[in-house]
């Protein structure tokens, strides 16, 4: 073992996993992931269908990724987090937006929860 972790933080089911070197890596990986199965999916002439929700408190690496990802920024939704409910997103604000895209044609593909921020 290169690093030398202790057995207790190895993954040892078959798949094995990556150790990313920031959240803004992270964020770019796990987003192009979900675009290519998707694209298996739906085809690969679908990319400009591919849309992305987050919340509009979320990181701008997100943003950042969804360009390196080739997902066009009119497919990129933020919806607006309630900032008297510790900046939280009712979950029927994310519902209709995906409703709208759906009966549009479009493809959601990728929700961004972000479960805390610093403020």
């Amino acid at each position: 073992m290169l690093l030398s972790f202790s057995t207790a933080s190895l993954f040892t089911a078959v798949g094995g996993g990556v150790i990313q070197g920031s959240a803004s890596e992270a964020v770019l990986v796990v987003l192009l992931a979900a675009r290519d199965r998707t694209l298996e999916m739906h085809g690969k002439k679908s990319l400009e269908k591919l849309v992305v929700y987050a919340s509009d408190q979320t990181h701008s690496a997100l943003q950042k990724a969804c360009q390196i990802a080739g997902i066009f920024p009119e497919n990129f939704r933020l919806v607006k987090a309630d900032y008297s409910n510790s900046y939280a997103v009712a979950p029927e604000a994310v519902s209709e937006a995906i409703s709208v895209d759906l009966s549009s044609g479009l493809i959601p593909f990728f929700i961004c929860a972000t479960v805390s921020n610093k403020l």
